[in-house]
C-alpha cells in the first residue's frame, strides 16, 4: 500500500512528502508542512503516533500529518490522540476505504439510480465484501432511509471474504437501517424483486470484475429489464477493451484516486457541513439554557472527538437524500433567491429525521 500511496501522491503532483520509514519523520517535517503516513498494520501507526508524541514540543509552527491505514475502523483511534498534537500537529486518522466510501457515495448519492420521489425501494447489490465492500456497505445504511420502507441490500461475498453473518455481528443494529441478504456465488436469481439500482463491485482480480460486470449488465437488461449504474473498483488493473464498453452505465472508481487528493488529505472541506451543523448544536442548546461546558459534545469542532464528529458527518451526508425524497437538491445561493419548504414537505422531511 505505501508504494501504492506514493505513487498516487506523485501523480497528482501534490506538495506533500510520503514517510514510510520512521526514522524519517523527522527530517521530512523540517522540509514540509504536510506530511503523509501510510499504515500498512495497526503496530506501524500506533509506532507512527508515538513517534509524533516528540516531535511535538519541538516544533515552532504548525504541521498537517496524515496516517492513511488500509483497515476499517482504525480512523476511529482519533479520539485517542494525545492533546499535543492539537498544539503543534493538525494530526488525522485515515481509513481508506471508509474515507473512500464517502467520497464515492457523496459523488453517486443512491438516489440518483432510483426515483425515490415516487418511492421506488432502494436496492443496492454489493459483489465482493472485504475491506471496500464492507465500508461502502456501512456508509450505505447511514444514507439508505428516504422515507417508507427500508432499502435492500444483497451481498454477493468472494470466496475467502468475511460473511453477512461476521459484519453482523460486528454491526448488530445494521439490519434496523435495510434488509441484509446474501447471494451464493454466481447466483442472481433473486434480484428481479425490487428491481437493483446500483452494483458496487469489489472484487480483487480487476479483470474479471469488468467481465462479472458486463456479464451482469446483460442479464439484467434481458431478465428485468433494468439497467442500473455499475460502480466497479479498479486500482492498478489497466483495462483493454474498447471505449464503447465503458459506456454512462458502468463507472470505475479508484480509492486511492478518491482519497490521495489535497482537499481530502489536508483540508476540512469535506467536513464544512458537518462543522456547521455541530455550530448550531451548541448554538440552539445554549439558547435553550442548557450548559455545554465540560461536556464532551459540547467542544468546539477542533476538539471534538471523532464519534461526535461522526455523528455530524453522517447528519451532513444524509441531507441530500432528504431533499431527494422532497423532489429537491442543493444549489448556490446565487441560483435560488427565494425558496421555502411547504408544510408537507416539512414534515416529511421531520419525519425522516426522527427515524
Amino acid at each position: 500500500m505505501s508504494l501504492a500511496i506514493a505513487n498516487q501522491l506523485r501523480s497528482d503532483e501534490l506538495k506533500v512528502r510520503e514517510v514510510s520509514n520512521l526514522d524519517k519523520l523527522a527530517d521530512a517535517l523540517k522540509r514540509t508542512e504536510r506530511v503523509v503516513i501510510p499504515a500498512d498494520d495497526g503496530a506501524f501507526l500506533r509506532a507512527a503516533v508515538a513517534s509524533l508524541v516528540p516531535l511535538c514540543g519541538r516544533l515552532k509552527r504548525t504541521f498537517k500529518v496524515t496516517i492513511i491505514t488500509a483497515e476499517l475502523g482504525w480512523d476511529e483511534l482519533e479520539k485517542d490522540l494525545p492533546e499535543a498534537f492539537s498544539r503543534a500537529v493538525e494530526l488525522r486518522i485515515l481509513s481508506l476505504p471508509s474515507r473512500a466510501a464517502r467520497q464515492l457515495l457523496t459523488r453517486y448519492p443512491l438516489h440518483c439510480g432510483a426515483d425515490v420521489v415516487f418511492g421506488q425501494s432502494l436496492h443496492l447489490l454489493l459483489i465482493g465484501f472485504a475491506q471496500q465492500g464492507q465500508a461502502i456497505a456501512r456508509h450505505i445504511m447511514q444514507l439508505a432511509h428516504y422515507g417508507d420502507g427500508k432499502a435492500v441490500i444483497t451481498v454477493m461475498p468472494q470466496r475467502g471474504d468475511p460473511t453477512l453473518k461476521d459484519f453482523l455481528r460486528d454491526f448488530p443494529q445494521a439490519e434496523q437501517a435495510g434488509q441484509l441478504r446474501t447471494l451464493t456465488w454466481g447466483d442472481f436469481r433473486q434480484l428481479d424483486v425490487p428491481p437493483v439500482t446500483a452494483v458496487y463491485i469489489t472484487m480483487d482480480d480487476s479483470a474479471a470484475a469488468v467481465n462479472q460486470a458486463h456479464q451482469l449488465i446483460r442479464q439484467l437488461a434481458e431478465t428485468g429489464h433494468t439497467s442500473p449504474l455499475f460502480f466497479l473498483q479498479l486500482e492498478t488493473f489497466q483495462p483493454s477493451h474498447q471505449v464503447s464498453r465503458w459506456d454512462g452505465q458502468l463507472i470505475p472508481f479508484s480509492a486511492l484516486q478518491l482519497c490521495c487528493q489535497s482537499a481530502v488529505l489536508f483540508s476540512d472541506r469535506d467536513d464544512a457541513l458537518a462543522a456547521e451543523i455541530h455550530n448550531y448544536y451548541q448554538d440552539s442548546t445554549a439558547s435553550q439554557g442548557r450548559n455545554l461546558e465540560n461536556t464532551p459534545a459540547g467542544e468546539p469542532w477542533e476538539r471534538l472527538s471523532e464519534s461526535y464528529r461522526q455523528a455530524s458527518r453522517n447528519q451532513a451526508d444524509h441531507a441530500a437524500a432528504k431533499l431527494a425524497s422532497i423532489d429537491c437538491r442543493a444549489v448556490s445561493e446565487e441560483r435560488a433567491e427565494f425558496f421555502y419548504f411547504g408544510l408537507l414537505e416539512a414534515e416529511k422531511l421531520a419525519i425522516i429525521e426522527h427515524d
